[in-house]
């Protein structure tokens, strides 16, 4: 009800505003018209040159001389347009066959652009997802007095839309999603890594847009309407707006209109049912509410049991140190392949640890954040609401239990690093929130050396070392992610390494070469940072995992896997989704050694278990459902016999996670919560 609130009196202000300057016969100064028609042109322009030039197979030789005449003759229109309008006065004025037209071509827009299998959707589909543009096109439509704008508007958003979904799939596997928007700042800083190659596709969509936007210039306006008949227009129109918003908003999407997105595959869910409805479907699984059943009485008695017994003081405290490894994989998870070299030689030699295997975490490509989440906080994505989530960005992170705050009750310092703006995915905040006392970023690294245009893994782990250095001999907990594996894997980018080979066929796959190029460096750094701490007296632990998988070329993906994704099922899918962990410790700590697969959830609390340390009744709690529930992410969860199941899924373990989705709902959104449980 705020919403449609807010939403009337937006657009009785809009439509006030429209009335006012009407009367007063205001007209933008011509100058600005002219700039954005210039903008719009030397945009498309740029499109059109990068398509031209760059080295793409297979350009079809039509549209390369189709493309540039039809760029030539509506840059030449636009430009002419107010002449056109004024010589031609018998121009008759289409905006309203073109306001109807905007649903469908919107649509095609959008799809065109980021949709390989659009004619395989179906009419049905098709018809649905027009639906459901005609009436966000109609709250535009109507909250906006000027009408031509609100046309232009729409397509444009459209074809960013498209062209969003076309550059996230490949770049990081899946398309624009509801919380990308919450990360736009880290994106933006991020973006410079990455190629902008322009395809055929997007470039038909920016010239249909181009299209659009010259048929509204040269089209007449429409005759000014003033007095009574105004102020009936506008009532109309905002009332149509908040009937449209209140469609929107009181709408299910999944049962209206039977759209069923599957997380671990977003992409074959934009495919079938269409970007617009799929879009619509995760934005509206983000409202938090809490679980079928649940009552904070319960859940607390629940977590009574698993209180903690008074700690005497008298365990060792070691330093613990927890790495999260940008981008650190063995992509042999995929499926086995031939490398002529190999690039995590130490990583496998080693045979001095207490703990190692793989480690299941909910994002792939990119979304770091909800991986170190999972790690620090025991929550995992695929017990909240809706795992379509960046929690950093989306949810409040104070007094949310986690390894800072529980170490700091023992008296540990707690320093976070990470070279790297200290800005991206709200961290500063976030860790401020956790209880982390020191949080360093890129510019406290000095003199680093780069690999690529990031901070390499080796000069991370030096300040990772005179980090402990500076409090040597106390109690301290430092966590650390790095950057140096981070996207984009541009071969050319990798002056001075020498790369990996690849086997005869495999040559052309240059960024997996680059990839696995630099898995061979954080595989030395790691050694480099192990081997210190071998010469250490004091106890020392070390948690070392990666936070996701890369997002490399679809078809090496598929050929490793056997098959392209959408075909993938749950179980073949979770193999996209595995990273190595390792934890190890230059002291005795009583712990058999063991090689066990578990999800990233659980590793803080069984860091803390091996530290010998004491955790909270809920990190208990977690390491007793581990015992019957291995590994648990934002797509499933996997019983004893190594199967995956959907979260929704009835197997014998449906108590345990039916229990889990309500003590993180305690430990998340319940504000009245018993803090004694995370402490």
């Amino acid at each position: 009800m705020l919403v449609l609130l807010f939403l009337v009196l937006l657009c009785a202000c809009l439509w006030i505003a429209a009335a006012w300057l009407g009367k007063k016969e205001f007209q933008a100064p011509r100058g600005f018209a002219v700039a954005g028609k210039l903008l719009l042109i030397a945009l498309i322009g740029f499109m059109l040159a990068d398509y031209l030039l760059s080295p793409q197979e297979e350009k079809n030789p039509v549209q390369m001389v189709c493309f540039p005449v039809i760029a030539l003759a509506l840059s030449a229109l636009l430009l002419c347009s107010g002449r056109i309008r004024d010589k031609y006065k018998k121009i008759p004025n289409l905006t309203g066959l073109l306001a109807a037209a905007t649903p469908v071509c919107t649509f095609f827009v959008i799809e065109f652009v980021s949709n390989k299998s659009l004619w395989k959707m179906g009419e049905r589909l098709m018809l649905k997802n027009v639906i459901y543009l005609a009436v966000l096109f109609l709250l535009v439509f109507c909250a906006l007095p000027w009408k031509r704008f609100a046309i232009g508007l729409f397509w444009g958003v459209g074809f960013l839309f498209g062209a969003l979904n076309h550059y996230l799939k490949l770049f990081r596997g899946n398309p624009l999603m509801p919380t990308d928007l919450l990360s736009a700042g880290t994106a933006f800083q991020v973006a410079g890594d990455y190629k902008f190659s322009v395809t055929a596709e997007l470039l038909v969509g920016a010239l249909a847009c181009l299209g659009c936007v010259t048929l509204l210039c040269i089209f007449p306006r429409a005759q000014k309407v003033e007095g009574k008949k105004l102020r009936t227009r506008a009532i109309v129109n905002v009332g149509l707006a908040c009937c449209c918003m209140a469609y929107v908003l009181f709408t299910n999407v999944g049962t209206a209109y039977n759209v069923r997105t599957r997380l671990w595959n977003v992409q074959k869910a934009y495919n079938r049912y269409g970007a617009t409805l799929s879009f619509a479907n995760l934005t509206q699984r983000l409202r938090v509410a809490a679980p079928e059943g649940y009552d904070r009485e319960s859940t607390d008695e629940l977590l009574d049991s698993y209180l903690p017994a008074e700690d005497d003081g008298g365990a060792v405290r070691p330093t613990v140190i927890a790495v999260m490894i940008e981008a650190f994989s063995d992509l042999r998870a995929l499926g086995d392949f031939e490398v002529p070299e190999e690039y995590l030689g130490n990583w496998y030699a080693r045979t001095d640890y207490v703990y190692r295997g793989g480690c299941y975490v909910s994002v792939f490509g990119g979304n770091t954040a909800n991986s170190e989440f999972e790690f620090l906080t025991g929550n995992s994505l695929g017990a909240l609401p809706s795992s379509n989530v960046l929690p950093y960005q989306g949810y409040s992170m104070k007094n949310v239990g986690n390894l800072a705050s529980i170490l700091a009750e023992d008296g540990y310092l707690r320093t976070a690093f990470h070279p790297e703006k200290k800005g991206n995915w709200n961290r500063q905040r976030v860790y401020e929130n956790f209880g982390f006392e020191r949080f360093l970023g890129k510019n406290d690294v000095e003199n680093p050396s780069y690999i690529r245009n990031h901070i390499s893994d080796a000069s991370d782990f030096e300040k990772l070392i005179e980090l402990y250095e500076e409090n040597r001999g106390q109690q301290q907990f430092l966590f650390n992610v790095t950057m140096q594996n981070h996207s984009a894997y541009e071969v050319e980018d990798m002056q001075g390494q020498q790369l990996i080979r690849m086997k005869e066929g495999w040559e052309n796959y240059t960024d997996v070469a680059t990839y696995l190029t630099l898995m061979r460096e954080s595989d030395k750094a790691v050694e480099q940072l192990i081997s210190y701490f071998e010469t250490v007296e004091e106890p020392v632990i070390l948690c070392i995992f990666g936070d996701h998988q890369p997002a490399l070329d679809e078809g090496w993906t598929a050929s490793v896997l056997g098959d392209t994704d959408e075909n993938l099922s749950l179980q073949d899918m979770q193999k996209k989704y595995v990273t190595p962990y390792l934890i190890w410790a230059n002291y005795d700590t009583g712990v058999e050694q063991q090689d066990m697969d578990l999800s990233a959830n659980y590793l803080g609390a069984l860091l803390l278990e091996t530290a010998g340390l004491p955790g909270s009744a809920y990190t208990n709690f977690l390491l007793d459902m581990r015992q019957y529930v291995p590994a648990i992410n934002g797509f499933g969860y996997m019983t004893t016999d190594g199967v995956w199941h959907g979260m929704d899924e009835e197997t014998e373990v449906s108590e345990w996670i039916d229990k889990y989705r309500k003590v993180e709902y305690n430990a998340m959104f319940d504000f009245g919560r018993d803090m004694a449980h995370y402490q």
